[in-house]
């Protein structure tokens, strides 16, 4: 016997030695406890949930003696003694009681807005909600497994989600990714899904498509899993302006930064990306060059030189085609035959302020058009115009939402079904898929329309909503206003939506 234990110790001839005491269980059974207090009986109809208040002569609440107690149909009674519901004795007075017997609470969906997620809420296999919830639309990437979107930032909900083709979530992941910046560009080359997050500093991240989960470069740990490329930002980078009136003056919206910023173009430094099966290329601003990375070690191979890149993209030959465009480039697209060599114009004219760019199977390539344009662009694979999508000078920030606008179109990718697939860095965080024959909207996704602000469709009527403004989105109480819009919103559609200001709010609100 160890010394630190002690007590009394008897032994016995014979073993089975029968116990001093009884069993928990028969002490249990034998407790008895006398009530204390005034009898309340109550006649229960039914099994259920029972609850009884003692109220004062005032009305007020004086104490809970059962919340939500389940019990059996007949006689049951509760006892009060005579205290508040701090323990301290009530003066002599007059007090009845009342009682509020239900079968329990029970939830039923009737509605949920700022989300395309199936279901909209969060559920335990993680498929359920959306992205989002802090950053703006960043991203779009495509492969034959899926659809993958990329917000800007992330808190509750997630930073990248994939779909298939139907439209179902296949997986909801806000990887570790080490490192400041924001995300900017998602790429697939079918075995791995590339993430660039990018501020004044830049790192490649490397996925599984399947889970969406880390994957080391080298499959190492000691090789790392982010990994940085670009200029040392330590002394800091040379701010280049873009030309005046090519990019809209707001600068940002309940607090969430345009993509990319409206007037320092070193920030971001990357906002396009591509891959192959051998390599990844990444766009860096103010260096005038395009980033070659190793696919299996992340590491900087070779550089192509480009004034200005910002979006990049693969043909189908293999070409990669880049967005150029800043305060010395006048805005054109690019390509570089077979990944290499010198960087050869393919379109000098038609556009604004270029930021994302794809080309499809016949080789046609889609731009989107920020600055006083706001319109997606199709051109011809020998540059000569094709189409338009949306009004120019875009959505207004305020007013009805116009379904056939276009606030901020970013990235654009090309999906192996014929759509193009659309981030639009602006609230209410759209997304968009349009078939690339015909330029019809195919699909709309829709977020929170910016940290911080409810929508919560009325419980009477699921098609009005409720939207409560606050003086700061993301921090400070809300105001006790409320905002009422009817909403005749089908399923999965945005229509007849729209945006409100406030004089006491200073940013957008999105009313739905």
């Amino acid at each position: 016997m160890n010394w630190q234990y002690w007590g009394q110790v008897e032994f016995s001839p014979a073993g089975n030695l029968k116990p001093h005491h009884g069993t928990m269980e028969e002490a249990l059974a034998t407790a008895t406890s006398v009530p204390v207090g005034v009898p309340i009986t109550i006649d229960v109809p039914e099994a259920g949930k029972l609850s009884v208040n003692i109220v004062g002569d005032k009305g007020e609440v004086i104490r809970d003696v059962i919340g939500g107690q389940p019990v059996k149909a007949g006689k049951y009674t509760a006892y009060w003694d005579g205290r508040d519901q701090w323990g301290f004795a009530e003066a002599p007075g007059k007090y009845h009681w009342s009682a509020y017997f239900s079968h329990g609470l029970t939830v039923r969906m009737v509605g949920f807005v700022g989300s395309s997620g199936d279901p909209p809420y969060p559920t335990d296999d993680g498929k359920g909600g959306w992205g989002g919830d802090h950053g703006l639309p960043t991203a779009v990437a495509a492969d034959d497994s899926g659809i993958y979107f990329g917000w800007g930032g992330a808190e509750a909900q997630a930073l990248i989600v994939k779909i298939d083709y139907t439209g179902k979530t296949l997986w909801r992941k806000s990887p570790f990714v080490p490192g400041a910046g924001t995300l900017r560009a998602l790429a697939s080359n079918g075995k791995y899904l590339f993430e660039v997050h990018s501020g004044a500093h830049s790192s490649l991240t490397r996925l599984n498509p399947e889970t969406g989960l880390f994957s080391l470069f080298g499959n190492e740990i000691g090789k790392g899993g982010s990994m940085p490329f670009g200029p040392d930002a330590t002394a800091g980078l040379t701010a280049i302006k873009a030309p005046d009136g090519s990019l809209p003056a707001e600068g940002g919206v309940n607090g969430m930064g345009r993509n990319p910023a409206p007037e320092d173009g070193t920030a971001p430094e990357c906002i396009g990306l591509a891959a192959t099966s051998n390599e990844v290329f990444a766009s860096v601003y103010s260096q005038n060059i395009i980033q070659v990375l190793d696919v299996d070690s992340g590491q900087p191979t070779r550089t192509l030189a480009c004034p200005r890149p910002r979006g990049l993209a693969l043909d189908a030959k293999g070409s990669l085609y880049a967005v150029s465009f800043g305060t010395d480039q006048a805005p054109q697209i690019v390509r570089f035959e077979g990944v290499s060599g010198v960087a050869k114009p393919v379109l000098t004219s038609g556009l604004v302020a270029p930021v994302g760019l794809t080309v499809d199977a016949s080789g046609q390539i889609s731009v989107t058009d920020e600055g006083a344009s706001q319109q997606i662009k199709t051109f011809s694979s020998d540059g000569k115009l094709i189409r338009t999508l949306g009004k120019e000078g875009g959505r207004p920030w305020a007013g009805a939402y116009d379904p056939t606008s276009y606030r901020d179109p970013s990235q654009i990718t090309t999906d192996k079904q014929g759509g193009l697939v659309v981030a639009e860095s602006s609230i209410p965080k759209i997304f968009d898929r349009i078939d690339a024959a015909s330029g019809k909207t195919l699909n709309r996704w829709f977020g929170w329309p910016g940290y911080g602000i409810e929508n919560i469709p009325d419980s009477e009527d699921p098609m009005t909503c409720i939207t409560r403004l606050s003086p700061k989105v993301s921090r400070g109480p809300p105001l006790p206003a409320m905002a009422r819009r009817e909403c005749p919103m089908p399923t999965g559609c945005l229509r007849k939506q729209a945006w409100m200001k406030s004089a006491r709010c200073s940013p957008r609100i999105f009313l739905m």
